[in-house]
């Protein structure tokens, strides 16, 4: 795989609610049948304030959805070396040249089954990442987006950095085209953070209680 550099970036948090987590009765068994499985491009959403430049906004949505998937997949296959899932993750590099073939990023929209049908997968995780407020200077910086112009904006809000991160995680079935599994939680401000360090506590607790879950003896 491609080596990728996750910049730093400042995420608040501190208080973490009890996460919220579905499955359908069949998730057990539908798992089990999972030979191998992706990581889908999360989609990432930033609110906006008056001063946003909505393109520049776009840029870093689409940055950090990189960001995080690159991520996401290290923490996945981290897990999966520690023995805590049995399923098989599918090489990044594999998943985003197939998918840019397909003309998928940025561009055209793939429901969940269409993307196991592209990736040739049995299952993919899918995840949302929601932030309350435009990065801070030191996100912007981290993530490489800031440029002079919106040097003024980003002063503006330094003081003020992300205050809520909600994340949604989801499994898609490829057979019965379904979610079989979600797992939702919230991150709210408090102590400094990174990307790295929000996704693999995430992560680590989210392996847990997925269907693709090793039992100890």
């Amino acid at each position: 795989m491609k080596k990728y550099t996750i910049p730093l970036a400042l995420l608040a948090i501190v208080f973490q609610g009890c996460a919220k987590i579905y499955c359908t009765a069949d998730s057990a068994s539908l798992a089990q049948d999972h030979h191998l499985i992706a990581i889908a491009p999360p989609s990432v959403s930033i609110a906006a304030s008056e001063k946003t430049d909505l393109q520049s906004l776009i840029e870093q949505q689409k940055t950090a959805s990189v960001n995080f998937q690159i991520e996401m997949y290290n923490q996945m296959l981290e897990r999966k070396r520690e023995g805590m899932i049995a399923v098989k993750i599918q090489d990044f590099d594999t998943t985003i040249t197939k998918l840019r073939r397909a003309e998928y990023y940025f561009s055209t929209l793939l429901s969940p089954p269409e993307i196991c049908r592209t990736l040739g997968v049995d299952g993919v995780i899918t995840s949302d990442y929601k932030l309350s407020k435009p990065m801070s200077k030191g996100e912007a910086i981290g993530f490489g987006l800031l440029s002079w112009a919106m040097l003024g904006h980003f002063l503006d809000i330094f003081a003020n950095p992300t205050n809520t991160v909600l994340i949604s995680i989801g499994i898609y079935d490829i057979k019965t085209k379904k979610m079989i599994w979600s797992y939702d939680q919230i991150y709210s401000s408090g102590i400094l953070s990174t990307p790295d360090r929000l996704v693999e506590s995430l992560i680590r607790k989210a392996t847990r209680k997925m269907p693709y879950a090793v039992k100890k003896k």
